[in-house]
């Protein structure tokens, strides 16, 4: 996976012949930014420039027979939304309840290496974690992880387009399609993993 730039994408996935299976890693960014529920049969409709960028990259990977991941927000060790909290960087967007799915990088590597055994070639697959939640949710959980007070808000149009979200994926079909059986199956076993286990 790459930040799409409009060009590099069609150029290597054609630069690469002979290559037998690919897991190409997309976002769930290709679906409109407030759409509620989605999962493998959810129409994509991007309505922000990064998603319709990335909508085209993923083309040009599952026009050559990749199997795509369409990936939530990532976190784990050193990235993630408990990192933002913890620094002091995160405010939270509106009134906190828009959806967000996730998943913990060792989760994606199992969807990963799932899919090279498993995967459809040319299809896509929605993945993440089993809990989406609103981002008060989650963000109230790490601060009482943490010990600290609930982050300012700000309205919407002033945060980041990605944390103006309300997707929740449902997963199930993936993890049936793919054999995945996830080791962190929401946010809470995953961040307690990153806040308490690991200090």
């Amino acid at each position: 996976t790459i930040p799409p730039d409009g060009s590099s994408d069609a150029r290597y996935a054609s630069a690469l012949p002979r290559v037998r299976r690919i897991v190409y890693l997309s976002t769930t960014a290709v679906y409109p930014t407030r759409v509620g529920v989605i999962d493998n049969t959810t129409p994509s409709a991007p309505d922000q420039p990064r998603g319709q960028q990335r909508l085209q990259a993923e083309a040009c990977w599952t026009g050559r027979g990749a199997i795509s991941l369409r990936v939530p927000a990532i976190y784990g060790p050193g990235r993630g939304l408990h990192e933002r909290v913890r620094s002091g960087r995160h405010e939270i967007p509106g009134d906190g309840m828009g959806y967000i799915s996730r998943i913990h990088v060792d989760d994606l590597v199992s969807f990963c290496l799932a899919a090279l055994d498993h995967g459809e070639q040319g299809r896509h697959y929605v993945v993440g974690d089993l809990e989406p939640a609103p981002h008060i949710e989650v963000v109230s959980f790490i601060c009482k992880l943490l010990g600290r007070r609930l982050p300012p808000s700000l309205p919407l149009d002033r945060v980041a387009p990605s944390l103006r979200g309300h997707r929740a994926a449902k997963v199930q079909q993936s993890l049936d399609a793919l054999q995945v059986r996830l080791r962190f199956p929401t946010y809470r076993e995953g961040l307690r993993e990153l806040l308490v286990r690991s200090s």
